[in-house]
């Protein structure tokens, strides 16, 4: 499993790859930036594995969960900025824009999507990522993300982002740029894997401020 973990995070697309063998036991293994530096560690979950499994015990995912999980260095489909008191919209908001452009409250912002088969797989649901926008790789050429929510539901075209966004401000600051991407999922991969029988990906991301 170690072997198979390393093979992932150097394959290029991923930063970490987490294989859950029980509530109380992980393995995972970390790329460092573009080197081929990997640490492998094993032991308790941290809190963001923590929050993960509980999503996974109220979804009745059985462990060992059988798909390993990645935080991916991901070409982002999805921009905002965030302040202390609000998300943008339009995104992403000119560098010159005024301060009243961004007073909009973002417990109530929304991640959109369309989503068509295009004759592939369907989907079990879609995955959201999220990180602070600067977190790239030294190239430039991957992002990363440090939190994801998933969607079991194939019907989902929108999904409140307050969780998402308060974790990442807790994380850095109050004022934070947020990037993030959502993806399609089954019982195969995501839409960004290389796999035949991956699902079509979503497409018209966008965010969503309500008045």
């Amino acid at each position: 499993m170690i072997g198979r973990l390393a093979e992932i995070v150097l394959g290029g697309k991923v930063k970490k790859a987490t294989k859950y063998f029980s509530p109380t036991a992980v393995l995972k293994a970390t790329r460092h930036g573009r080197t081929n530096t990997v640490v492998v560690t094993m032991g308790k979950p941290n809190y963001q594995e923590r929050a993960f499994i509980k999503k996974a015990k109220a979804a009745k995912e059985p462990f060992p969960i059988k798909k390993i999980q990645m935080k991916l260095f991901a070409i982002p489909i999805l921009i905002g900025l965030l302040t202390g008191i609000g998300i943008s919209q339009p995104f992403p908001l000119p560098s010159d824009a005024p301060s009243q452009m961004i007073v909009q409250s973002y417990a109530k912002a929304v991640a959109l999507w369309d989503f068509t088969r295009l004759g592939k797989p369907a989907p079990l649901g879609f995955r959201l990522y999220c990180g602070e926008f600067n977190q790239q790789s030294p190239d430039k050429l991957w992002n990363f993300y440090d939190y994801m929510e998933q969607v079991p539901d194939p019907a989902a075209r929108s999904w409140l982002l307050l969780s998402l966004i308060t974790s990442l401000m807790k994380d850095y600051s109050p004022s934070i740029h947020v990037r993030c991407i959502v993806v399609s999922y089954n019982s195969t991969g995501e839409c960004t894997d290389s796999l035949k029988g991956v699902p079509a990906c979503p497409v018209n991301v966008r965010f969503q401020v309500p008045h």
